[in-house]
């Protein structure tokens, strides 16, 4: 039995492979998965810079938490895009996992708070003052 390595190339194809490398269906996965982690990783750079700008936000660290989980998932698009010039699997699937484990975190925070927070957005008592924590 081989020596397992999770970071090894070696015995694998990068994804082009599986695309014949025909360019058309390439490219069109390389600007799709590039617009994508552009997109997600503005996102986050937004919804850090509210968090920055407005200490009092209710709700912080569930945004933060958004924030983090929308940062993974771009991340995964951009390794997704290096996969298919070199065989990166590796890196790939802690990535995915690490993602996995933000999500699902973000998930099951959030299941307790949303009845409260609907309470919040929904109030319509324009007399209602502070945080709703």
């Amino acid at each position: 039995m081989r020596n397992f390595n999770l970071f090894s190339t070696q015995d694998f194809l990068p994804h082009g492979h599986v695309y014949l490398w025909r360019p058309e269906i390439l490219w069109l996965h390389v600007v799709s998965d590039a617009a994508i982690f552009l997109a997600f990783t503005i996102i986050p750079l937004a919804i850090f810079l509210m968090l920055r700008r407005r200490p009092s936000m209710p709700y912080k660290w569930i945004l933060f938490m958004f924030g983090l989980f929308i940062a993974l998932c771009g991340l995964t698009h951009l390794v997704t895009i290096v996969t298919i010039w070199r065989p990166v699997y590796g890196l790939e699937g802690l990535l995915k996992a690490a993602t996995a484990c933000v999500s699902i975190a973000t998930a099951l925070l959030i299941l307790p708070l949303a009845p409260r927070a609907f309470d919040y957005l929904y109030d319509t008592d324009p007399d209602r003052k502070g945080d709703p924590q």
